[in-house]
């Protein structure tokens, strides 16, 4: 058995090590209606606390402290602790607000191959090397490449038993690809980003192509909660962005899933 083992380590450029940390509220009644983001470094800690219900207030229970919070808002704790401003508290104490459909979706699917390394818009670096020594966080996503050159006295070739690949990354996604065709993918977690990939692939005689994508997560986010406020999978879209008609919205989807559940709304208080 022919056995390959690579290590890809992506790491993230902060100078602190940051943890972002999303947990469901469960208030009362056990219903899921809020979320917990934390952001810590050694010597510091934040936290936002959503409670996205357009109608109900909740009382949670975060870090072993209560917190009420007001329907559709966010309670900001610069300490992790105290509660500093809410966004509920905005002009108004209190309010009620309603969502309005406003647009259903045509939508249109466009399967990415995987890239080249000899296209005229690609930049390429030989060799092994850390992903933010080469994207420098102007991107999250990585393509590492590879030819594996397969004799026809390899044993496996006869039996059926393919190789066993396996590669070891700080994190925090892996896509690998073997001569084109998606081979499989590993994710890793926002408490534990790293993560093999170990599968036996299919390799044929002569040259076979690995390419493998590899993607950092956490910048993207943070930098949104904080411009956005983002609550889950409820997010605002600033009304300057926004054109009367001919608007075009892209979603990149990773994992699979049905783009039909989207929908825009437009939120109205009275």
């Amino acid at each position: 058995m022919v056995v390959m083992s690579l290590r890809l380590t992506p790491a993230m450029g902060f100078t602190a090590k940051i943890s972002n940390q999303t947990r469901f509220i469960n208030p009362k009644y056990g219903q899921k209606t809020g979320a917990a983001r934390v952001f810590k470094s050694s010597s510091a800690c934040a936290a936002f606390l959503a409670n996205y219900d357009t109608s109900a207030s909740v009382k949670v229970n975060f870090w072993n402290h209560p917190y009420d919070l007001p329907p559709w808002s966010i309670s900001i704790l610069p300490d992790c602790k105290t509660v500093t401003f809410n966004t509920a508290q905005i002009g108004v104490k209190s309010y009620e607000a309603k969502m309005t459909p406003i647009s259903s979706f045509g939508w249109l699917s466009y399967k990415e191959e995987p890239a080249s390394a000899y296209a005229k818009d690609t930049t390429t670096k030989d060799g092994l090397v850390e992903q933010v020594s080469v994207t420098w966080d102007t991107t999250d996503y990585l393509w590492y490449m590879t030819d594996i050159r397969i004799d026809s006295t390899e044993g496996f070739l006869k039996s059926g038993q393919w190789p066993l690949l396996t590669v070891n990354s700080a994190g925090h996604i892996l896509h690998v690809f073997i001569n084109g065709q998606l081979s499989g993918s590993v994710y890793g977690s926002l408490e534990d980003p790293a993560i093999t990939f170990s599968k036996n692939v299919d390799l044929k005689q002569g040259v076979n192509k690995l390419s493998m994508l590899s993607v950092t997560v956490g910048l993207p986010v943070s930098f949104f909660v904080t411009i956005f406020l983002i609550i889950d999978f409820r997010y605002h879209i600033p009304r300057d962005w926004l054109s009367p008609n001919g608007n075009l919205l892209i979603i990149l989807e990773e994992i699979g899933g049905n783009p039909q559940g989207i929908s825009l709304v437009k939120r109205t208080a009275f």
